[in-house]
C-alpha cells in the first residue's frame, strides 16, 4: 500500500519508511517557516520514535513523519474528491480505499498520544465530515467539566459552576435544564458511586 503511494502521490520514499517503522519521529523542515507547501522543502528525520502530543493546527509545518505523510495526503483527498472516477481509473488521483488504508494505518500507531491535526484533517476527509471549530471543542469540554462538577455535587451554584469552567452563568442553567445534560449529570455520578476495586494481594503472609 505505501509502495503505491510513492508512484501515485509522490512523498518522500524516506518519509514512507519511516511511518512503517517510526511513525512519531520528529522531522525538520528547511526552511523552518513560511507556507506549508511541502513539495519544495528539504526534510531531516530524527532517529528516535518520539511519541508525543503534535501541534493542533494544520497552518503550520507537520511536527512528525506520520504528520507529515498525512499532510501530503490530505492534499491528495482532496483532489481527489474534487476527481471525477475516471481520474482516479486512469491513475490522475488516488483512491479513497487506499486513502483510507492508510489514514486507518496512521491512526493505529497512536496509542500513547492522540492523532495530530493533519491525520485528523484527513480522516474527516475521508468521512465527509466537517471538523469541530476550536470554539465548538471548548463548549464541548466545558460541558463536560460541568457535568462532572455538578455530579459531585447537585446543589453547586451555576455561578461558580459557570465561573470554573469559564462560560457565562446562562449556559450552564440552559445546560441544567436539557435532559441530554442531565444524562451526562447521571452519567458522571454513577461512575463515582462505583465502588473501588480492591488492590490484589501479591505476597501471601510470610507467617502462614
Amino acid at each position: 500500500m505505501y509502495s503505491a503511494l510513492a508512484r501515485k502521490v509522490g512523498v518522500p520514499p524516506a518519509l514512507l519508511r519511516a511511518v512503517q517503522l517510526t511513525p512519531h519521529a520528529l522531522v525538520r523542515w528547511e526552511p523552518e517557516f513560511g507556507d506549508v507547501d511541502l513539495t519544495d522543502r528539504r526534510f531531516s528525520i530524527s532517529s528516535g520514535n518520539e511519541e508525543q502530543i503534535p501541534h493542533e493546527t494544520t497552518d503550520t509545518l507537520p511536527l512528525t513523519v506520520a504528520e507529515a505523510v498525512s499532510a501530503w495526503l490530505t492534499r491528495e483527498a482532496q483532489r481527489t474528491k474534487r476527481a471525477k472516477g475516471a481520474a482516479v481509473r486512469y491513475g490522475k488521483a488516488v483512491s479513497k480505499a487506499l486513502l483510507s488504508w492508510v489514514a486507518f494505518d496512521l491512526l493505529q500507531a497512536h496509542k500513547a498520544s492522540p492523532p495530530g491535526p493533519w491525520l485528523k484533517k484527513l480522516l474527516f476527509l475521508q468521512l465527509g465530515l466537517t471538523p469541530p471549530s476550536p470554539k465548538e471543542i471548548a463548549r464541548y469540554v466545558a460541558r463536560e467539566q460541568a457535568a462532572k462538577l455538578i455530579a459531585a455535587n447537585k446543589l453547586i451554584p451555576s455561578a461558580t459552576v459557570a465561573a470554573r469552567v469559564k462560560v457565562d452563568p446562562s449556559n450552564v442553567s440552559r445546560w441544567r435544564k436539557s435532559k441530554q445534560f442531565q444524562g451526562l449529570v447521571k452519567h458522571y455520578a454513577a461512575l463515582a458511586e462505583r465502588p473501588k476495586a480492591r488492590p490484589t494481594r501479591l505476597i501471601k503472609n510470610p507467617s502462614k
